[in-house]
């Protein structure tokens, strides 16, 4: 079994470097696929940002995210996901999984997405 991708890694710290409430409710999944293995990050945002790695997704998720490898390596890489994605499948609330990347991650400089001092 492999660990999971480092984009899960950039969700949870990007949760945990930023103690201000979420401003808005959600419980929300993001999975990475990696040749025949997918690891999921699950966030449940309330008053406070809570996530963890989980086996699958809980199904009442307001919103679910599953990038490729590739494409989750480019978030990493550039902060964006590249122009001709080769695996995105989107389900859910996308207003919702919007708002989480731009209060968690577009907000942020490209660098801190990439987990790089500032």
């Amino acid at each position: 079994m492999s660990s999971p991708h480092r984009l899960l890694a950039v969700l949870g710290e990007a949760i945990n470097n930023d103690p201000a409430p979420p401003g808005f409710s959600a419980t929300l999944a993001f999975g990475v696929r990696q040749g025949d293995e997918t690891h999921w990050w699950e966030v449940t945002l309330d008053k406070k940002a809570k996530g963890a790695l989980v086996g699958s997704p809980d199904p009442t998720c307001d919103g679910v995210l599953l990038l490729g490898a590739t494409d989750a390596d480019a978030i990493v890489r550039t902060g964006h996901l590249p122009d001709n994605p080769k695996l995105v499948d989107l389900r859910g609330d996308r207003e919702l999984l919007g708002r989480f990347v731009k209060r968690y991650l577009v907000s942020k400089s490209s660098p801190s997405v990439r987990g790089e001092p500032r």
